[in-house]
């Protein structure tokens, strides 16, 4: 950044009638985004850029905060921040940066992105001992926010990499331990047997749709918005596999097993909605619209709630790969049916339990090692004669 750009704090506190040494404090707490230099002596000077300077006399009101936002969200859009062009993270990006704003409770400014402000938004989400949670997933997204914004404030010169490197070192500590829900095949079972016998205030419609997404997420281990976007052109039953446009923007092939195919026909023959405009997606609402997500967590909520199998749509997916590696598949292999980018990744997907692990031990039993060579020579003693051993040993 060109320097002659740059206000000293005594310049500043001249213009905002602020003293030095609250403007100092500001800028060493990250509350003003201040920039770092040394002077003649080696000394530790602060300055202020021009765009910190107008926000600061807006009284953190940005005027071009919005804009300076959706430069942001251009910047993901184009692949500017992760390297590659962002789809659904897009959105829950943009979802959990206003989440910030709202649990900070002050006006919306380029000058309050800071580390200090995250600590701050983080301690005001309070956990709830009563629910044993602490809103661990809220406050991971809302730094991922803030930092993907940071980036790109940094891309257009708004803010330093030490502004970046303060908010990349804030760790969000686990007070409760994760909650990873999955269901075994049985009681899948049992929540289809369910959906098929719950009445209450359901048609015909809403029964054999949430049947359907309950397959598609525990057989084909699809995400709640990979089975929105599904379309009935992506569906191969010859080959008995499917295409699912996933998260990042990537294609992946996943397996079609013969139940799954068949109530897919019977989905798209008998209850199928016709949409207003012509679309090709495998689910339509009432609406006569595609499917939202929220459809699909609010169907699998209610069915849930009602049989009393607690489940959510990721537990579905979850409960996917847990059976598939309970029936001896390669997580190598999970992997690629889940779309993820490393193993690791898959393996916390994968839930075992203490009781499960000594039941598989006890009926794997212990590895005997059994070659031919082995064989033909108990073969051979068996064959040989006692005789002929006794001169083989005194030879």
């Amino acid at each position: 950044m060109d320097t002659s750009q740059i206000y000293t704090l005594s310049e500043v506190a001249e213009i905002t009638g602020l003293k030095e040494a609250t403007l100092k404090k500001r800028c060493q707490r990250r509350t003003l985004p201040g920039i770092k230099t040394t002077d003649e002596k080696g000394n530790t000077v602060w300055g202020l850029s021009i765009e910190s300077l107008n926000a600061l006399l807006n009284n953190g009101k940005d005027s071009d905060y919005e804009q300076i936002h959706q430069q942001w969200i251009n910047d993901m859009a184009a692949g500017h921040i992760s390297g590659k062009p962002m789809g659904g993270g897009l959105k829950v990006n943009i979802e959990f940066m206003d989440s910030f704003w709202r649990h900070l409770g002050i006006p919306k400014s380029i000058a309050e992105i800071n580390s200090h402000n995250l600590v701050k938004c983080i301690d005001n989400l309070k956990p709830d001992f009563k629910k044993k949670t602490c809103h661990y997933s809220i406050k991971t997204n809302i730094k991922k926010a803030m930092i993907s914004f940071m980036k790109s404030l940094i891309r257009h010169g708004h803010k330093t990499e030490d502004d970046l490197l303060a908010i990349s070192r804030i760790k969000i500590k686990r007070l409760f331990p994760e909650k990873r829900i999955a269901i075994s095949y049985d009681k899948y079972l049992e929540l289809l047997e369910f959906n098929e016998n719950w009445l209450h205030t359901r048609n015909r419609y809403d029964i054999e749709a949430t049947k359907t997404i309950i397959m598609l997420i525990m057989l084909g281990g699809l995400r709640r918005e990979e089975v929105v976007t599904l379309e009935m052109d992506q569906i191969d039953y010859q080959n008995q596999q499917m295409t699912v446009f996933g998260k990042g923007l990537k294609y992946r092939t996943v397996g079609l097993c013969p139940e799954l195919a068949e109530q897919l026909k019977h989905w798209i023959k008998y209850h199928r909605i016709k949409p207003n405009k012509p679309s090709n997606h495998l689910f339509i609402s009432s609406l006569r619209k595609p499917m939202s997500k929220h459809t699909v967590s609010t169907k699998i909520r209610r069915i849930s709630k009602a049989s009393g199998i607690k489940i959510t749509p990721h537990g579905l997916r979850r409960s996917c790969g847990t059976t598939l590696a309970a029936n001896n598949m390669p997580v190598p292999m999970i992997s690629q049916i889940y779309g993820h980018s490393s193993i690791q990744v898959t393996e916390k997907y994968i839930l075992t339990d203490a009781n499960e692990a000594a039941r598989y031990q006890a009926n794997r039993g212990r590895p005997t090692i059994s070659t031919p060579q082995r064989e033909s020579s108990a073969k051979k003693q068996e064959s040989t004669p006692p005789r002929a051993l006794n001169k083989r040993r005194y030879r």
